[in-house]
């Protein structure tokens, strides 16, 4: 029998200075975080993946453009693109408006092997601040 691990980790940042955030927290959080961790893991600095010799072993392409495995299944039939191995969770957070010295608290949540990752991960939310 196979088994899919998934990971929970609360990373708590210390805001430094007033922030605002609209409703669309978990937005925001995907979107910088795609651009930090391509940024951290990135060797070639290419403004596009597309013909990059090293897609097939690219951590970001692992993490982003995840391909889908080759099944069976009939539901899975036309998706070319496996949804993303993580998700970030904002929804614990009630506010959008922060002081200097507040806590902002994201919850990343790792799907499977991707945790191998762990350390480009956090250091690419580091990267946000």
């Amino acid at each position: 029998m196979n088994t899919i691990k998934i990971y929970k980790f609360n990373l708590v940042f210390n805001v430094s200075s007033r922030l605002k955030l609209n409703q669309f927290k978990g937005s925001i959080f995907h979107s910088a975080f795609g651009n930090a961790f391509r940024t951290t893991v990135c060797v070639t600095k290419e403004k596009t993946c597309n013909g990059c010799a090293l897609r097939e072993t690219c951590s970001y392409i692992q993490v982003f453009e995840t391909k889908m495995p080759k099944n069976d299944l009939p539901f899975f039939k036309n998706i070319a693109v496996a949804p993303h191995p993580y998700i970030i969770n904002t929804s614990n957070e009630l506010k959008n408006e922060y002081e200097k010295d507040d806590k902002l608290t994201v919850e990343l949540i790792i799907v499977g092997e991707i945790v191998n990752l762990l350390p480009f991960l956090i250091y690419s939310f580091q990267l946000l601040g």
